[in-house]
């Protein structure tokens, strides 16, 4: 199951149908698992394996939710590694001089990262949206942002790395 979750996280499914029959596969052996841990009466009921199995009964559906969709990956490694270099400096952030300044700061963050993870290069999306947002009404018109986000065509055919 391991080894399935892995090249499930690093190849893509050329298979048309082939995220449904992941997610189809991987319902079943979910449901297996959680039948198994329903069934598991011998556990001591205030160990941590009994927490553990408690909640993750209470939080099936949440647990689950991914399956929706055959395209989501079981991991959050892409997520938690993007932000890792935030993590790490982040006793930089504490001086940030105030609120609004760790506001703007994580913005900014949220900002680069959503282009790198979409394959812009964070510079030129910058550049891009600094440039471009100033003339836009979306204050009257907000839909305009949607030309500015970093999936948007405009985006991705000025600022690809």
């Amino acid at each position: 199951l391991n080894r399935a979750f892995k090249d499930r996280d690093h190849e893509k499914v050329t298979h048309p149908t082939g995220g449904l029959i992941f997610a189809m596969v991987v319902n079943f052996l979910m449901s297996t698992v959680v039948n198994i841990l329903v069934d598991i009466h011998k556990v001591l009921p205030k160990s941590k394996l009994s927490e553990a199995l408690t909640y993750a009964l209470n939080h099936k559906e949440e647990f689950m939710n991914y399956l929706k969709d055959g395209n989501c990956s079981i991991s959050n490694n892409l997520a938690e590694n993007s932000i890792r270099p935030f993590t790490i400096g982040r006793r930089n952030w504490l001086f940030s001089g105030s609120p609004k300044g760790a506001s703007a700061s994580a913005a900014v963050y949220s900002i680069i990262e959503s282009a790198k993870a979409n394959g812009l290069n964070p510079y030129k999306y910058l550049y891009f949206i600094f440039k471009n947002l100033p003339g836009v009404q979306f204050g009257q018109h907000p839909e305009f942002l949607e030309d500015y986000l970093p999936w948007s065509p405009d985006a991705l055919e000025n600022c690809k790395e």
